[in-house]
């Protein structure tokens, strides 16, 4: 027998986070997205009422972590602008109170204890994923219950950044440099997704670069989440323009602030990360000694042919049709097509089963540039679309570096 129904129409979409830890408490908490973010809400299934939790302080999407024991305090998370930040709601008193945060990024779930204290997985740039205790009160970290199974070497923190875009558009990004005075040989690297986002998170290539001189660089292009509807929809349609744009601004910026050597910067990243990589050498040739595209895109026509479905209807997505409807933007949007303008060196490391990126389309631009006498190499690994062994993916990191040493002479 259906008792009562939550909804809030065929276009939005509700989480339930669970009943009340109470027994006999028949409060359900939830998050709805029907504002445009995902807001948490408390339900009574026997009355209909529905109490919204909002806030001023609110200001992306919203996770629900915990319910105290007691029923009275709820742990929300907040991921905004590539930050993340955490809060108690008191429901007595109707009272939001933001945690001292740590500087990194949240592993994925925290919960109440007993003495009203937090047990969170957290980790940065330095760190990797631990559980850390903090005051349920004030968010101070007390200390960490479960360290990280070996030593760490030490590692270099990130700092945050924000420089305009071409147009104005105001980037984040994070910085680390390596011991010494800049300027710096200099990794540039993109996320995949495109939605997703960079945290301050650990980061094991990152650190592998900076012991080895270079300065390292990661954007939140346009197209990334957390920065707001319009950031992240900006790049519909016209896919790897945008981007390119926020990546050349980035790099004239750490130009003009003495951070990187301007022949000595090389442009990286994984999936639509690597896509970027070749797109960026292609459409901005000038600015690169050389890139490593690692599981990326080269030809998005190829690409939607050989590719799983669901993916298709993601691609879809992202141009507003398939190639035969959109061919110019397909064509546009492509690395091949800006083959003949490419001047840095390129490595490529490509894996054979990968559904994601399938082998031909990378196939026919490896040929493509061999006729256009381009230095292009690609390693081929027997995985999918990234590797999970440890040892290959060192080997991968190994080769990276090797091709760096060696294009930088």
């Amino acid at each position: 027998k259906l008792i009562r129904e939550c909804w809030d129409g065929e276009d939005t979409g509700i989480n339930p986070a669970g009943f009340s830890p109470v027994a006999g408490d028949m409060r359900f908490l939830a998050l709805s997205n029907v504002s445009g973010f995902n807001r948490p809400f408390i339900w009574n299934p026997q009355t209909g009422e529905r109490t919204p939790i909002e806030s001023d302080e609110f200001a992306g999407d919203m996770s629900i972590w915990d319910w105290s024991d007691d029923g009275k305090k709820i742990l929300l998370h907040q991921l905004h602008q590539a930050i993340h930040t955490l809060y108690i709601y008191h429901l007595e008193d109707n009272r939001l109170q933001k945690l001292k945060t740590p500087a990194g990024s949240a592993g994925g779930s925290g919960s109440f204890l007993d003495n009203g204290n937090l047990h969170i997985h957290w980790n940065d740039a330095a760190i990797p994923n631990h559980i850390i205790e903090m005051d349920g009160e004030t968010g101070e970290v007390i200390g960490s219950v479960i360290e990280f199974g070996s030593e760490v070497p030490d590692s270099v923190i990130w700092k945050s950044i924000n420089y305009q875009s071409s147009d104005g558009t105001s980037i984040q990004a994070w910085l680390a440099t390596p011991e010494g005075e800049g300027p710096f040989p200099t990794i540039v690297h993109t996320h995949g997704g495109p939605t997703a986002v960079q945290t301050n998170t650990y980061h094991p290539p990152a650190q592998a670069w900076l012991d080895h001189g270079f300065a390292f660089f990661t954007i939140n292009y346009r197209g990334s989440v957390t920065f707001g509807y319009e950031f992240k929809h900006a790049i519909d349609g016209n896919l790897g323009d945008l981007e390119v744009e926020d990546i050349e601004a980035g790099v004239k910026w750490l130009i003009a602030e003495g951070i990187a050597q301007p022949d000595a910067i090389l442009k990286t990243g994984g999936s639509y990360g690597g896509y970027l990589t070749l797109q960026s050498l292609g459409k901005k040739p000038d600015l690169w000694a050389g890139g490593m595209a690692v599981v990326a895109i080269a030809d998005w026509s190829l690409l939607y042919e050989d590719q799983a479905g669901t993916l298709q209807g993601y691609q879809r997505a992202l141009f507003g049709g398939t190639p035969e409807e959109k061919p110019e933007q397909h064509k546009k949007s492509s690395p091949i097509t800006y083959a003949e303008a490419i001047k840095g060196e390129i490595l490529v490391i490509q894996g054979e089963n990968d559904t994601r990126c399938p082998s031909r389309q990378m196939k026919v631009y490896e040929q493509k540039l061999k006729d256009l006498g381009k230095s292009i190499h690609i390693h081929w690994f027997d995985a999918g679309h990234g590797s999970r062994a440890v040892d290959e993916q060192i080997e991968h990191q190994e080769l990276m570096l090797r091709f760096a040493y060696r294009v930088l002479g």
